[in-house]
C-alpha cells in the first residue's frame, strides 16, 4: 500500500523496483493488478519478464487478473519463420514514416535497458548489446521471438520460492553450502539456503519470449533503427 500510494511520485528506476518487489508475493501481485486496472500504474510498467513471474506462482486468482488487466501471455508461434517475416515487412516499410532513433532510445530504455547494455548504459543481467549484429534485423528478431533456442547457460532461468512465500526468479550469479546469489532484473539478492523451500533450473532464457507484442508499430521500428545506431543517440519523446 504504501509503494503504491507513492507510486506517482517515483523515479522511472523507482518504479521499476517498486513493481519488482509487488510481484514477489501473491498478495501484493493482486494489489498491484489492481492499481494498473485503476489506472494508478501504467500498464506498460508491467512488462513480460514479471508478467511470466506472476504466472509461476500457479495461483488461480493472479493469472485471472493478469490476463483480465494486462493480457494473455502467448507463447511465440511454432513458425518463427513466419513470425520473423511479418516482423520484417513492418521493418522495410517504406509508406510509413521514417524511424526516429532517440524515440527508439525511450523504447528501449523502458523495455531493455534494466538488462542489456548498449553503448554506455544499461544492466548486467542479459549480454551486452553494443558490439553484437545488432543492424541485423534477422539476427535480433530471432534472439527476440525465440530466445531460448540457443541460451548460454549464464543466461538459464531459475526460479526460487522462500519458506515466507515469495518467488524470486533470475540468473544464479554464485552459491555455495550456505547461500544462493541471484540476479533478477532489478537487484541482486543473497538467500541463506535454510531460507529456500523449492529450486527450479531451467533451459529457459531469462529473457521472456513476446517482448515486441506490447509494443505499437512506431515503437518497434523506432527500436530497431536505435538498436543499428553506429553511436548512441539522444532520447527523444515517445510519440
Amino acid at each position: 500500500k504504501q509503494l503504491l500510494d507513492r507510486y506517482a511520485t517515483l523515479s522511472e528506476a523507482e518504479r521499476a523496483d517498486a513493481v519488482a518487489t509487488l510481484a514477489a508475493r501473491p498478495a501484493w501481485a493482486l494489489a498491484l493488478l489492481d492499481a494498473i486496472e485503476a489506472k494508478t500504474v501504467a500498464r506498460q510498467d508491467l512488462n513480460a519478464t514479471v508478467a511470466r513471474q506472476l504466472l509461476n506462482f500457479n495461483n488461480p486468482k493472479v493469472s485471472e487478473r493478469l490476463e483480465a488487466v494486462w493480457g494473455a501471455i502467448r507463447k511465440t508461434s511454432g513458425d518463427k519463420a513466419a513470425l520473423i517475416a511479418k516482423y520484417k515487412d513492418l521493418l522495410e516499410n517504406t509508406n510509413l514514416p521514417n524511424p526516429d532513433p532517440g524515440h527508439g532510445r525511450a523504447v528501449f530504455n523502458r523495455t531493455c535497458l534494466q538488462c542489456h547494455r548498449l553503448f554506455d548504459a544499461g544492466g548486467d543481467v542479459g549480454p551486452d548489446l553494443t558490439g553484437s549484429d545488432r543492424a541485423n534485423p534477422d539476427y535480433i528478431l530471432e534472439n527476440v521471438l525465440d530466445p531460448s533456442a540457443a541460451v548460454a547457460r549464464e543466461y538459464t532461468l531459475t526460479n526460487i520460492a522462500t519458506h515466507d512465500g515469495r518467488l524470486i526468479s533470475g540468473i544464479i550469479r554464485a552459491q555455495n553450502d550456505q547461500s544462493i546469489t541471484i540476479q533478477t532484473a532489478n537487484e541482486r539478492i543473497v538467500l541463506p539456503r535454510e531460507d529456500i523451500e523449492e529450486f527450479k533450473s531451467s533451459e529457459v532464457s531469462m529473457m521472456p519470449e513476446g517482448q515486441l507484442e506490447n509494443l505499437s508499430k512506431a515503437e518497434i521500428r523506432a527500436l530497431f533503427a536505435y538498436l543499428a545506431a553506429k553511436s548512441q543517440v539522444a532520447v527523444s519523446s515517445e510519440k
